[in-house]
């Protein structure tokens, strides 16, 4: 009896230490690029992700939160890279974009990034920048999850709005403008 004993609870202890090691950290950052067009008061939103984490990155969820859905215009022109797929959720004036990898070949690995996630849409950067009205939280707040949407816990973070280069110096101009004008 005693080794019919010991065998379980080696095999439990197998079981405890396979399932434990199993388990990782989901972490990661986004970043959020604006450039103007494709036509007047049209903006493309280029996202790349990077993995912090120790667990590869299975699904992006931009622009939401269980319940709630932040960007305040359609998204339309989704494009995505190699091997995920893109799906557009809400109405009115409430929309997010998901982007989910079709297989653990296309994860986002941890410790890489992975840019080629975009989308079109009327919000200016400073809208996309700022909350969104319908809930007064950051538009960019999203969530990554390591395998499908719902897979696990999942990862919420805000991701910034960055501006392009040109987008930048072009603001800076105007500001030297606006200072030599004063003097």
């Amino acid at each position: 009896m005693s080794r019919i004993t010991n065998r379980v609870v080696l095999g439990a202890g197998s079981v405890l230490l396979a399932s434990a090691s199993a388990f990782g950290q989901l972490g990661g950052s986004a970043t959020v690029t604006p450039t103007a067009g494709p036509g007047a008061g049209v903006w493309t939103y280029a996202i790349s992700v990077n993995n912090t984490g120790t667990t590869p990155i299975g699904t992006l969820w931009f622009a939401w939160i269980p319940g709630q859905n932040y960007l305040f215009s359609t998204p339309s022109n989704i494009t995505s890279p190699a091997g995920w797929t893109p799906a557009t959720f809400g109405s009115g004036s409430n929309f997010s974009v998901r982007w989910t990898a079709s297989g653990t070949a296309t994860d986002i690995n941890a410790g890489s990034s992975l840019g080629g996630f975009s989308f079109v849409s009327t919000m200016n950067p400073t809208q996309m920048a700022g909350n969104s009205p319908n809930f007064n939280v950051p538009v960019t707040t999203s969530f990554f999850y390591s395998g499908a949407a719902f897979s696990d816990a999942g990862f919420r973070f805000v991701a910034p709005v960055v501006p392009t280069p040109s987008a930048a110096a072009v603001s800076l101009l105007g500001l030297a403008v606006v200072a030599r004008r004063r003097r």
